[in-house]
């Protein structure tokens, strides 16, 4: 019997992301906001001869502050080094202009602060570097890669399966595709592997120990998704589904959810969420700033 997958339940958004068993992921989130802490804490023992609560309480907020930290592990040396270099300027000239406003600058050596300022961007690049190096080590102690097919040869999912051979960090690796569509008219140019129809899946999940299926369907073909879906529902195996994003124009593509009920952006503007924030109190600095060069 079919299940009906057009209404599903609704239900509060899990924030799946796609490379949360990436350990490199994992350790990237953490790597930079832990070592601007560490570095603070390293120079409050060295000073300080221990850790006093304003060194501890400043470290916690700037970890909360930087966490999560973005990735950096695909991007080319000069640009680590831009963003870094850049990153920090911008918080330390926060965190100093906030100190100096309200006087618990003065809670900290300027010894100590000299030093801080100095110590940290260069640990922080250190720190990216060295895990940059030992990224081969940290993926083989994670185990072996996924087992991934995709289901539907077309753009969005040969992106996808070259995405997974070319990523030397990938934790998964792309077995081949299922199509119902004859040889000749796919666009199959790089020699993708071709397993078999769509009615296929289901056994070759089972007996090929498949961990993750990608649904490369169009969406107009959601009596195939619906069939898919219920024979696939005893396996093991995680299932995504690829949006057929080259219908639109998808400038600024994300999940998100609206009260519980998961939607993808298309478009949106750019003045949202943080970026709305800072642009609200960009203006007020900006106004202060200007009545302040005109007031008499």
């Amino acid at each position: 019997m079919i299940r009906n997958y057009s209404r599903p339940p609704i239900r509060k958004d899990t924030s799946i992301a796609i490379t949360r068993d990436n350990i490199l992921y994992n350790t990237e989130l953490f790597l930079e906001p832990s070592v601007i802490m560490f570095s603070l804490w390293a120079v409050a023992f060295w000073h300080e001869g221990g850790l006093t609560p304003s060194y501890l309480i400043l470290s916690v907020i700037l970890f909360y502050i930087t966490f999560p930290c973005s990735s950096k592990i695909h991007m080319a040396a000069w640009r680590v080094f831009r963003n870094i270099i850049l990153s920090w300027a911008l918080l330390a000239g926060l965190v100093l202009s906030f100190g100096i406003i309200t006087g618990y600058i003065k809670l900290f050596s300027p010894v100590a602060i000299k030093l801080w300022l100095w110590l940290t961007p260069v640990c922080q690049l250190l720190a990216v570097f060295a895990l940059r190096a030992g990224a081969s080590l940290l993926l083989k102690l994670q185990g072996p890669q996924k087992r991934v097919i995709v289901a539907g040869m077309n753009d969005q999912g040969i992106a996808l399966a070259e995405s997974l051979i070319h990523n030397d960090y990938s934790t998964a690796t792309c077995l081949g595709f299922f199509e119902d569509r004859d040889p000749e008219r796919l666009q199959n140019k790089n020699g993708f592997p071709i397993l078999g129809k769509l009615a296929d899946i289901a056994e070759y999940v089972k007996t090929h120990n498949i961990n993750i299926i990608y649904l490369s369907l169009p969406m107009v073909s959601q009596p195939r998704i619906i069939k898919l879906l219920d024979e696939l529902q005893d396996t093991t195996a995680s299932i995504y589904i690829l949006p057929d994003i080259f219908l639109t124009d998808l400038i600024q593509g994300h999940m998100g959810q609206v009260d519980g009920i998961p939607v993808m952006a298309i478009c949106e503007s750019p003045f949202t969420g943080v970026d709305s924030l800072v642009k609200r109190l960009t203006d007020i600095v900006l106004s202060l700033i200007i009545l302040t060069l005109l007031s008499p």
